[in-house]
């Protein structure tokens, strides 16, 4: 049983990435918290 595809490829975070990771997703959060919520389907 052999694998095919590429190998899988690990990453470290470094503080400076996280910090970043952080800041987008509290970007983003609130511009999802912008939107009204007559914008949503209800389902």
């Amino acid at each position: 049983n052999v694998r095919g595809g590429k190998r899988k490829r690990y990453f470290s975070l470094t503080s400076l990435g996280s910090r970043i990771l952080r800041e987008t997703q509290d970007q983003r959060e609130e511009m999802f918290k912008a939107i009204p919520r007559m914008a949503f389907p209800k389902s």
